[in-house]
């Protein structure tokens, strides 16, 4: 990125159908205006040769649970601690996303990074929608979203909620 003077990634929309348009647009915007240190920051969209786009922070790290898995037998003292502070970090960028009424709806250890400095980011806001029961549309998104092995029991039936990420 020449205006930053330094690399990004770029996450890319491999499709042009409206649907999946608007919700590309809708995951950049509904982080765009936030700045956390443990979500991943989002610099610009664009539209090029018809082929949609977003620039945002360049992660050098691992994801979740590359980074706090161990073997058993060797677990010391500060990996505990390195632990905690993993899940205390993860903890902080989520109440953040909540305190700005949106849920993340897809939390799970591929989609948190820990940058080679320990620095935890949340990352893939693609289901990101608001807190708000009311602002909830099943027409919008039809049936069951996230991945399953982490959603909340309750989800089945209900909207999900900040608890539904916390569970996640």
């Amino acid at each position: 990125d020449a205006e930053r003077k330094g690399e990004v990634a770029l996450k890319l929309l491999p499709t042009s159908e409206a649907e999946a348009v608007y919700r590309f647009k809708q995951e950049f915007r509904s982080l765009a205006d936030l700045a956390h240190p443990h979500l991943v920051n989002l610099f610009e969209l664009f539209l090029q040769d018809d082929c949609w786009f977003f620039t945002m922070e360049l992660i050098e790290g691992s994801n979740f649970l590359s980074y706090v898995r161990r073997k058993a037998s060797s677990l010391t003292e500060d990996d505990f601690s390195r632990l905690r502070d993993t899940f205390y970090q993860a903890a902080d960028g989520l109440a953040y996303l909540h305190r700005h009424n949106k849920l993340h709806c897809d939390i799970k250890p591929s989609n948190v990074m820990v940058t080679t400095e320990g620095r935890v980011i949340i990352t893939d806001m693609g289901l990101v929608t608001a807190a708000q029961p009311a602002a909830w549309h099943q027409s919008l998104r039809p049936g069951l979203f996230g991945t399953i092995a982490y959603m909340a029991p309750e989800q089945l039936k209900t909207p999900p909620t900040s608890a539904s990420d916390c569970y996640a």
